[in-house]
């Protein structure tokens, strides 16, 4: 990229800024991230110890020239133990930058049911920007083995 500068006035409309322009202001300054300090962090617990809702609580962040913010608990509704295997899922936080969708939202990537389950892959895109909030294992035994952690 060259040497680019910005937030001069138009004249006759020849500037045309766009929200990636104002977001990009803030690089160095500000990192991609869950700020655990901000409001509640986006800490996660489960709903109840009979229950699979995951509760995520408040929360800032910022991601790809994007902030987000949460100021109510949010309520995420986890998938059913396998019969057999245990599985490790994960609770994220994905920024989608594509022009259909354009928000965040948060969601649980389901991890594989295996003897010696490991934690699913989150895999980021030009547009999607993907952050792992936290981990939780479910086994067949138990609806889950330990609450929702970083």
């Amino acid at each position: 990229m060259a040497l680019t500068s910005g937030f001069y006035p138009s004249k006759d409309g020849d500037r045309k800024y766009s929200a990636l322009d104002f977001g990009r202001m803030f690089d160095g300054l500000i990192h991609d991230g869950i700020y655990a300090t901000a409001l509640n962090g986006f800490r996660p617990r489960m709903k109840d110890a009979n229950s699979l809702t995951i509760q995520v609580d408040s929360g800032r962040a910022w991601f790809n020239h994007t902030w987000v913010v949460n100021d109510a608990i949010i309520e995420i509704d986890g998938s059913p133990a396998h019969p057999t295997f245990p599985r490790w899922d994960a609770l994220v936080l994905t920024v989608d930058r594509s022009d259909d969708q354009r928000s965040a939202y948060l969601e649980i990537v389901n991890g594989t049911p295996k003897d010696g389950a490991t934690r699913p892959d989150v895999t980021s895109t030009n547009n999607e920007i993907k952050s792992r909030s936290s981990t939780c294992s479910w086994t067949a035994s138990t609806r889950r083995e330990q609450p929702p952690n970083r």
